[in-house]
């Protein structure tokens, strides 16, 4: 479901509206809530399994879950094949949670209780139906086997729920299974993951082994009744991070187009590979062009450890479906900040979405230039003289730019709208407006 994100008095940020398109890019100043931005964005997808937002789902005092649950359960206990609901039947119920939960989701996110938070609600912009049906699978670990269809997109997804006995149409654990994956589907729409890439990615790439090692230690020695919170000393998109970054196996099953895409990247971004050995501690490898054997990310370059996470994430992460991306220009030279811009949107055009914040006026200047290119993607003749392909046109629907301002003690996210030469974006102007007025008074000055 599409719908808008609207959220008062968090950390900073005074307000802000956003809908999250296929390639969303926050802009603006330093220190401004941007990070906050993305990191709520990351949990709403799906981030982060166990953050609070479903907490006291099943004894929510709601008529409308009620009314839902009612004819949800009908089809559980056999006196209907499929049941309807619509996602203006859900929605008030995501915002009972989100108004009920808000601050334990905050907490949650930032493992801190401090971080403020006004008002947080979705503002729906389609109304989509959703079919559920029960498949009984008697021989099956997993119990009841739910599955929907929805329309007019006719996707598919399944939902596992265990139901303990006949009776199980009542059983409260089945309700708060089954309600808290169909909110949950309603958010993502589809059963795939949302990866954070924080700032600082050389750091934790190069610590990761060491972090983990002392984290599963700490739990380790912990006795019975203690609080682990010396084990969890960085953000959950973080922590979320590194346990991805762990789980990722080689054997992992990723489509041809991603494949193409990693070795897109190899040839203009890394002039090699980079790869999980899976010996021994699991290391990450530079393989340069030409070489025959690996170098660890100690002994590489900063472009190299900045590029690695998201290189090993398209390469082994099967069910990748998002990514929230701090600073993708980080250690990138101008031209390669050129390149990111062309790997972003060719994401995007491969199905994967992307919300990023960055400082780089190259990246969005890119991406300016690619929406005008989008006019011309059929034509051979300019794709040539513009030495691009139609992968790296992006079709302006596919774009939503927010700028955050700091004004004294808040900060206000605006969206920019594109005019015919694209996004503008005031503070890189400003900025760059600035320079050249220096540079013009300094070389003319007697």
């Amino acid at each position: 479901m599409k719908y808008k994100l609207i959220v008062d008095h968090y950390g900073k940020i005074e307000h802000a509206e956003v809908v999250v398109a296929p390639l969303t890019l926050f802009v603006g100043d330093n220190n401004s809530g941007k990070s906050y931005l993305l990191s709520l964005i990351w949990a709403l997808n799906g981030g982060a399994y166990n953050l609070p937002l479903f907490e006291g789902l099943e004894s929510l005092e709601s008529p409308q879950l009620d009314q839902v649950w009612d004819r949800i359960s009908t089809v559980f206990a056999g006196k209907e094949e499929s049941v309807q609901i619509h996602s203006s039947e859900l929605v008030p119920i995501l915002n009972l949670l989100l108004a009920r939960n808000k601050q334990k989701i905050i907490d949650s996110i930032f493992n801190f209780q401090g971080t403020p938070i006004g008002s947080l609600f979705l503002e729906p912009l389609e109304d989509i139906q959703m079919t559920i049906s029960v498949l009984q699978r008697p021989d099956s670990a997993h119990g009841s086997i739910v599955m929907w269809r929805i329309s007019p997109e006719q996707k598919k997804a399944s939902l596992f729920a265990h139901q303990q006995d006949e009776a199980g149409t009542e059983n409260s654990q089945l309700k708060k299974n089954v309600l808290r994956s169909v909110l949950q589907w309603l958010l993502k729409q589809k059963s795939m993951k949302t990866i954070y890439l924080p700032a600082a990615r050389t750091g934790f790439v190069l610590a990761k082994d060491i972090i983990n090692q002392v984290s599963r230690q700490t739990a380790y020695d912990l006795l019975p009744g203690e609080e682990a919170a010396g084990v969890q000393p960085f953000p959950k998109p973080i922590l979320e991070f590194l346990n991805s970054l762990e789980k990722l196996s080689s054997n992992a099953e990723v489509d041809t187009k991603r494949e193409q895409l990693v070795s897109w990247m190899e040839s203009h971004m890394a002039q090699g590979s980079i790869r999980y050995t899976e010996v021994g501690a699991k290391e990450i490898q530079y393989v340069p062009e030409g070489a025959e054997r690996g170098i660890p990310m100690r002994s590489s370059s900063a472009v190299i450890t900045e590029l690695a996470p998201l290189f090993l994430f398209l390469k082994y992460e099967s069910f990748l479906g998002m990514l929230c991306y701090e600073e993708p220009e980080t250690c990138l030279h101008p031209q390669l900040q050129l390149q990111m811009g062309r790997l972003l949107i060719r994401l995007v055009n491969r199905g994967i979405a992307v919300v990023a914040t960055t400082h780089s006026d190259i990246i969005l200047q890119h991406v300016n230039n690619m929406i005008k290119a989008y006019e011309y993607r059929d034509d051979e003749k300019f794709l040539s003289e513009a030495q691009i392909d139609q992968d790296d046109c992006l079709n302006i629907r596919d774009v939503a730019v927010y700028q955050f301002t700091n004004q004294g003690e808040v900060s206000v996210v605006e969206e920019l709208k594109a005019g015919k030469d694209g996004f503008p974006v005031p503070t890189f102007s400003n900025a760059l407006m600035d320079i050249l007025d220096r540079t013009t008074m300094i070389q003319e000055y007697k």
